[in-house]
């Protein structure tokens, strides 16, 4: 129910989450880091996130890069392969 604890919970999680993920954890660290500086488990974080969202951390990660790597394309004159791998992508 919106407003009620559980939902500001799950939504600080997930908030938290996608920080993260932005940040790069999922890529350094994996699931199983993200989980664990959230203080979950990596299938607790897999439900809410895509509860919330609609995608996994993994997902979420990739779409991250790709982002990166749109905008690095668009606004720079590096090469591809720069691009790729400013963006993460390996």
């Amino acid at each position: 129910v919106p407003g009620s604890a559980e939902w500001n919970v799950r939504a600080d999680v997930v908030g938290r989450a996608m920080r993260l993920i932005a940040d790069g954890v999922v890529d350094r660290e994996g699931v199983a880091g993200l989980a664990a500086r959230l203080g979950y488990s990596p299938r607790q974080v897999q439900r809410q996130l895509t509860a919330e969202v609609g995608a996994g951390p993994v997902a979420l990660a990739r779409a991250q890069r790709a982002h990166t790597a749109r905008v690095l394309l668009q606004t720079t004159d590096l090469p591809v392969t720069a691009v790729a791998f400013a963006s993460g992508f390996s």
